[in-house]
């Protein structure tokens, strides 16, 4: 009994594996796509050659595609490049092509019709294509009556097919779209030269490692960016239209070219010559001139392009040359000579004693007597005048071959031209002059003949005078000293305005003032702040002697502790302000050093609340005369709702008989 039951189960395993491998079979959509598809094209990539035939009642024309080597190209009915997207569509539905249905054309004898009745006899469309040296034709007929559908007869022609229209599709789109819309198929990274021709005039532009030069009718470094930019655009240009029939012809349009561009890349050239405007252009449409490729397969075709990108390249050698014409490594200078009006200035880097150490600057000058002076400069002012230098910018090329008259005229040549001379890894001097007519500021580099007009603001930052780069640090001795004491003074009467002194190993300033109002507060603990750290806002044109002493109105005099000093002693300084003549502007001085300066603004803040004192307003004396009135009764409010009460009577008139109660 248990062998029976074993028996049975075997076969019914075996029966149920074999149906499942049935089902898989029939079910594999593989297979299945491969019966429906019809086998016209089994291999894409050896087509060279697409021939598509459209006949009409009113035309016939023919399209001829074939496979060269830079890619597919319309040879007929004009020669252009091809749309490579459109190409592949047209590949790829001939080799997938669907059939839904396949009629024998023994059944259509049979029946009674014949190719005509599918379209198939005297096709309005005929594909062909080509590989290997032998072409295939496909007829493609008449739509079907379900739609979306067309009839076809394949090379063999053993049967009718109704297959998807997609194939007539890709095959009937326009010539617009069956075309590439660019110019120049030199890709964006590959261009090495620029040329431009435009009337009498030829730039050239070539790269040489990561900068771009203007190598004709100058040799001038180029600006990069622009160039690309300008390069982006040309590769980008796109034919707007196919144009066959000229006005005027061929030799017309171009009897007078407006413009010649080259673009140079790997081993290949591409010139485009752009003609006259297009009279009239499309609604929507920019305006557009017409141009022609030279040198190519394509020269005979004339084609329109927009007019817009090529203006933005009239007058080339202005438009795309670099005008940072000051070119240097600010971090590699070590050294910056200033000569104005016979008087030299030089300000020194120093070396770093350490690594991690801040960049420190000098100023070295000698004075008329024949010594040598130092002082201190500040490093923040000179990298912004080295940045400035890097950043002066060309608002005009004023001239590439200039005469000795003209460098007279712009102050380039003569006693007042200021030179700025910067050393390091290499020397190169700058030279400044002004236009002895119209006060432009001209600028041109030693060793170049070339001239440029800049801005005049450089001029600001350009100085002989050494107090335009000494250090804002006030005294340098006072570095890292702590304010124990100080004392505000008004002159003007001698009142103390403030006075404190610190036990310092009791208290800090915040609980020594603790008990003073807070505005009072805040701007003495402010003071403070600034004082052990005093900078100046800038250094004024006269020392501290050539003031008069009226100019001060404040004393300050401030107790330092100096690190590494005895417990209890004290430096002393004094400090002399006048008073504030706005809202960023008081004047100091350093009777010390003999220096006058203009005060920070957060010095400034800090030191009004302590001096601004609100006198009440002196009003002038009533002049002689005239009675001084007396104020009128103000009216008593009326509660709402209510009357006014009756005035009383006026008291009767005094007379000599009877006087008034």
């Amino acid at each position: 009994m248990r062998l029976k039951l074993t028996i049975i189960l075997v076969i019914l395993n075996l029966a149920a594996f074999y149906w499942i491998y049935v089902l898989e079979k029939q079910s594999d959509p593989r297979e299945a796509y491969m019966q429906e598809t019809v086998n016209i094209l089994s291999n894409a990539s050896g087509v060279d050659q697409i021939r598509i035939q459209v006949k009409t009642a009113q035309k016939q024309e023919e399209r001829v595609i074939e496979r060269t080597r830079s890619g597919w190209e319309i040879t007929s009915p004009y020669v252009w490049p091809a749309n490579d997207n459109a190409i592949q569509r047209i590949l790829t539905q001939l080799q997938f092509l669907e059939k839904e249905v396949s009629i024998p054309l023994s059944e259509i004898r049979h029946s009674g019709q014949s190719l005509a009745d599918f379209g198939l006899e005297d096709p309005s469309i005929i594909l062909s294509y080509r590989m290997g040296g032998k072409e295939v034709a496909l007829k493609i007929g008449a739509p079907t009556q379900l739609g979306k559908r067309v009839y076809l007869l394949p090379p063999d022609g053993d049967a009718v097919l109704v297959v998807s229209d997609e194939l007539l599709k890709a095959i009937t789109i326009g010539l617009a779209d069956l075309r590439s819309d660019r110019v120049f198929d030199i890709p964006l990274f590959e261009v090495r030269s620029l040329t431009i021709e435009q009337g009498d005039q030829r730039y050239r532009f070539e790269e040489s490692g990561d900068n771009w030069w203007l190598e004709s009718p100058i040799r001038v470094r180029a600006d990069n960016a622009k160039v690309d930019a300008a390069l982006g655009q040309l590769t980008a240009l796109r034919s707007i239209h196919i144009v066959r029939d000229l006005p005027g012809g061929e030799n017309a349009v171009f009897a007078e070219p407006y413009m010649r561009i080259t673009l140079g890349g790997n081993n290949r050239r591409r010139t485009l010559l752009v003609g006259a405007p297009v009279p009239e252009v499309l609604p929507g449409e920019e305006p557009q001139r017409y141009a022609r490729l030279e040198n190519d397969r394509a020269s005979g075709t004339v084609f329109t392009v927009e007019q817009k990108p090529l203006e933005r390249l009239s007058n080339s050698a202005d438009r795309l040359r670099q005008r940072q014409f000051f070119v240097f490594d600010p971090s590699q200078v070590n050294a910056i000579e200033i000569t104005e009006n016979e008087k030299s200035l030089t300000l020194q880097k120093l070396e770093k004693r350490q690594a991690d150490e801040k960049e420190s600057w000098q100023i070295f000058r000698k004075e008329p007597g024949g010594k040598i002076v130092t002082q201190p400069a500040d490093a923040e002012i000179i990298g912004q005048l080295l940045i400035s230098l890097r950043t002066l910018n060309a608002t005009a090329f004023a001239s590439d071959a200039p005469s000795g008259q003209d460098l007279e005229q712009w102050g380039l040549a003569g006693p007042k031209t200021v030179r700025v001379t910067l050393r390091g890894a290499s020397e190169q001097t700058l030279l400044l002059g002004t236009d002895k007519q119209s006060d432009g500021l001209y600028a041109k580099l030693s060793g170049e003949p070339f001239v440029y007009k800049v801005g005049s603001l450089i001029l600001n930052q350009i100085n002989s005078e050494p107090l335009t780069y000494r250090s804002r640090v006030l005294d340098q001795s006072m570095a890292g000293a702590r304010v124990v004491g100080l004392t505000l003074t008004d002159l003007d009467g001698d009142k103390e305005l403030l006075a404190a002194k610190l036990d310092t190993q009791k208290e800090t300033w915040s609980t020594h003032w603790a008990s003073l109002p807070e505005k009072e507060r805040e701007a003495a603990l402010d003071l403070v702040d600034e004082l052990e750290n005093f900078r100046v806002g800038s250094y004024a044109d006269k020392p501290f002697g050539d003031w008069p002493a009226g100019t001060w109105r404040y004393r300050l005099t401030v107790d330092y502790f100096l690190p590494g000093s005895q417990a209890g002693a004290t430096t002393q300084r004094e400090f002399d302000f006048g008073p504030r003549l706005s809202a960023n502007k008081q004047l100091a001085g350093f009777p010390a050093n003999g220096l006058a300066f203009y005060l920070t603004q957060e010095m400034i803040d800090a030191l009004f609340p302590l001096t601004f004192e609100q006198d009440a307003p002196v009003l002038p004396d009533t002049p002689k005369g005239i009675e001084q009135a007396e104020p009128l009764p103000l009216p008593l409010p009326e509660a709402a709702g209510e009357k006014p009460a009756p005035s009383p009577p006026a008291a009767p008139a005094a007379t000599p008989d009877k006087q008034a109660p």
